[in-house]
């Protein structure tokens, strides 16, 4: 019954892999059954749907985790709510690769890329950061002897890799960016016009022909009114959230503090 009616709620999150549906088949599995659960790799928009519908049952007790503070990928750990869960529970682990920088480069996709060369599929793996002389990919713990053995090239870098604690990669993690501005109101058009400093009219046209999502969802409603945190991806553009709402000026404008990954 509520399976139906997260699917439903939810459908948005629907994709050919099948993910959200494996997902929360991991929720309804630990309310059956009273045992612990632990789902695969989700992307942010799953992570999304998995814990507004986690908030909603009391009777379980759940965290996410993705190797460090503010992974984007992430996986969820499941149980009924007197037992107690860590993030050491996750069966998760880093590999750090060194590649000769001076003559060659790695961008995300080539690992990404070197990775479902070896089989893997995207489930199984969490987030990816690239430095400028090295790169960490995070992984499911059985994998990684399987890795370490068998991937010596990304693109045509020749790479060599070890494995790492997970506190170890708090370095290569993207500053946040914030930005701070003024607009009339809380309308999404004026909000997106306002960070990418595009004409009201442009950013209307981008909200109608369903280029923007605010919390991964798609919204065409340019009156709809953005809260803090809310999370807003423009296609084409980048996304950004809502860090804070600091008032009005004597003008009677919003002040809107907006956060989001420095390139």
């Amino acid at each position: 019954m509520m399976r139906e009616k997260w699917i439903k709620q939810y459908g948005h999150l629907l994709d050919k892999e099948g993910a959200f549906l494996k997902a929360i088949d991991k929720i309804t599995h630990a309310q059956r059954y009273y045992e612990r659960q632990e789902t695969q790799f989700c992307s942010p928009d799953i992570a999304y749907g998995m814990s507004a519908i986690l908030k909603t049952l009391p009777e379980l007790n759940a965290i996410k985790w993705g190797g460090y503070d503010g992974a984007e990928r992430v996986r969820f750990l499941i149980a009924p709510d007197f037992e107690e869960l860590n993030q050491s529970d996750f069966g998760i682990q880093a590999l750090e690769y060194q590649f000769p920088s001076k003559f060659h480069s790695v961008a995300h996709r080539d690992v990404l890329g070197a990775l479902m060369g070896l089989g893997i599929q995207r489930e199984r793996t969490g987030d990816i950061l690239i430095g400028d002389t090295s790169f960490v990919m995070i992984l499911d713990s059985d994998l990684c002897d399987y890795v370490l053995m068998s991937l010596e090239s990304v693109g045509r870098a020749p790479v060599k890799g070890t494995k790492i604690e997970l506190s170890e990669i708090t370095e290569m993690i993207r500053p946040i960016k914030l930005k701070s501005d003024t607009v009339k109101s809380l309308r999404l058009d004026a909000v997106v016009a306002s960070f990418y400093n595009l004409s009201r009219g442009d950013a209307q046209k981008l909200v109608a022909t369903e280029k923007v999502k605010v919390n991964y969802r798609p919204t065409v409603s340019n009156a709809y009114e953005v809260d803090v945190e809310d999370l807003i991806s423009v296609r084409g553009y980048g996304r950004f959230s809502i860090h804070a709402i600091e008032g009005t000026t004597k003008k009677e404008r919003i002040r809107i503090v907006f956060s989001s990954s420095e390139n």
